[in-house]
């Protein structure tokens, strides 16, 4: 059965908190067999709103749900055994949508969500924000739209705006379509992810606009409080997306412990990022106990990108480490035209296994004028790469077809490719560097000066 708000005393006055009176609509929707529950045109507050097996809510254009400013207003970070608050990034646990266990349930509309993230103090443009970011005491709400281990849901159309937090959240779910969302976020908020895909299956995401500080879209496999422990990421699908964060990655893969696996991304652009594709299989906050996520299998074709690195892929993000990673393997990039300003960067640890690459189809403009890109993520090649437009240390098996860079004069790189190949095999079809106009060669190794001079560093 539908159920119209407005039918039930549902008035927009942008100042009372209605939770009660929307979740009575979600609820009644639901004992009656399940439908639509219908937001009137309005600016409307509530707190945490769970959703329910067969309900779809649905917002029309000119209707704004806007989060409460009050942190009662919201879950408790124990209110279920999957949730708990980020002590670290400062959220309480509290959601402002929730799907909980549901099956066949959504939003729709043209409406929009509003995350009201700057009514919360952890913020970067209050005063002294480093004080603020050491103060554990200071909070923010959690996940705006939180998706946990639910089945068949469907997002469409909506407006994310100003979350506190991450926008999205799909945690060990099935079956679910995210499509033409329109997400923008105040770039003084920390954190403020896109959508985060974690631990799930057979997702797809089209059709969105993304415009975030912090991540766009993530693959994950952080199933550490699922009830299904068996969770694994994979069978994801992006297309026909457009992407901007200024400060972290268009595309972070990565994060968790487990498999990330079988993801296709095609006909996407991305501007202003620090890192068009970031994929690690061992991210920072791992322990030797948590070694990270196994990544095989993910494709990315036609994509355009303005970012300061391109395309980061390694095992490992912190230097060396005594518990080895997990391995990536069958990655695949085509037709990419790319204009960054550092290097491009596929490596491996020593013992780490990062094989069977494939980059075919690129053009490639280097500008800006840093010596040596991300110091701190290069590993045991860290001050080697600042020569070469592509870096390719440790890894197997890499294939590159049909690459054209070009380079200014000013520029630091002296050549097309660095390579360090000592177990695997490079190939190489019609790679090609131009600096100023002026062919530049292929350097096939690091040489036996750089190492002996410590600009390679051995663990």
């Amino acid at each position: 059965m539908d159920i119209f708000l407005k039918d039930l005393g549902l008035v927009p006055d942008g100042e009372k908190v209605q939770t009660s009176l929307i979740q009575k609509g979600i609820d009644l929707c639901a004992s009656s067999g399940g439908g639509t529950v219908y937001m009137p045109s309005g600016l409307f507050i509530s707190g945490t709103l769970y959703m329910r097996s067969d309900v779809f809510l649905h917002l029309e254009s000119n209707t704004t749900l806007k989060a409460s400013p009050d942190y009662a207003d919201y879950n408790a970070a124990d209110a279920w055994v999957q949730n708990a608050a980020c002590e670290p990034e400062h959220t309480t646990g509290g959601h402002f949508i929730v799907f909980l266990e549901v099956k066949h349930s959504g939003l729709t509309g043209h409406g929009t969500i509003d995350g009201n993230g700057m009514s919360f103090p952890y913020r970067r443009n209050v005063p002294d924000f480093r004080a603020v970011h050491k103060d554990l005491s200071i909070k923010r709400p959690s996940q705006m739209v939180y998706l946990c281990e639910s089945e068949d849901i469907r997002i469409k159309d909506v407006r994310l705006f100003n979350s506190a937090y991450w926008s999205c959240l799909v945690h060990g779910c099935e079956n679910v379509i995210i499509s033409g969302l329109r997400i923008k976020n105040n770039p003084e908020i920390p954190n403020s992810d896109g959508i985060d895909i974690d631990s799930s299956r057979h997702v797809i995401v089209s059709d969105c606009l993304i415009d975030t500080e912090d991540d766009c879209i993530t693959f994950r496999c952080a199933k550490r409080r699922l009830k299904n422990q068996d969770a694994i990421l994979e069978d994801v699908t992006v297309t026909n997306c457009q992407l901007r964060t200024p400060g972290c990655n268009a595309f972070r893969i990565g994060v968790g412990n487990g498999i990330i696996r079988n993801c296709l991304v095609s006909n996407v652009i991305i501007r202003g990022s620090s890192k068009g594709v970031c994929l690690e299989a061992r991210y920072a906050f791992n322990t030797d106990e948590e070694p990270g996520t196994a990544i095989e299998n993910i494709s990315f074709n036609n994509i355009f990108m303005e970012s300061r690195c391109g395309i980061y892929m390694g095992s490992y993000c912190m230097g060396a480490s005594s518990c080895i990673a997990p391995p990536v393997r069958n990655i695949s990039f085509s037709n990419v035209t790319a204009k960054c300003r550092v290097n491009f960067v596929i490596q491996s640890n020593y013992g780490a296994t990062v094989e069977d690459i494939v980059l075919q189809n690129f053009n490639v403009e280097l500008s800006g004028t840093p010596k040596i890109a991300f110091s701190r993520g290069y590993h045991e090649w860290e001050h080697a790469t600042g020569r070469g437009a592509f870096l390719i240390a440790g890894a197997k098996n890499v294939s590159m077809r049909d690459i054209v860079v070009r380079i200014p004069d000013e520029k630091y790189v002296t050549e097309a490719v660095v390579l360090s190949d000592e177990d695997g095999e490079i190939f190489m079809d019609n790679v090609k560097g131009y600096k100023g106009g002026v062919k530049l060669p292929l350097s096939t190794a690091f040489t036996a000066e750089e190492i002996e001079n410590g600009k390679v560093r051995r663990p």
